[in-house]
């Protein structure tokens, strides 16, 4: 069966196409799977830095109000 395909020069092209075409659909998925992964891991990224900075802006005000209560003390 292999023998008559690969005889044929239309099976053979077709064949080839068929290959390529696959390929592509493979590399497809898996740059795909790579973009959502990279968007997530960046969403992450930015919500922890966002959770950072407001932590940070808590900490300088606790010490604002620390250093005012010593200064009365």
């Amino acid at each position: 069966m292999i023998g008559v395909v690969l005889r044929s020069r239309a099976a053979c092209s077709l064949l080839v196409l068929a290959a390529v075409l696959g390929g592509f659909f493979v590399w497809h998925e898996i740059d795909r799977s790579s973009a959502v992964h990279r968007a997530v891991a960046e969403y992450v990224a930015r919500s922890e830095l966002a959770a950072i900075r407001v932590e940070f802006e808590e900490l300088k005000r606790r010490k604002a109000v620390s250093d005012g209560a010593k200064r009365q003390l």
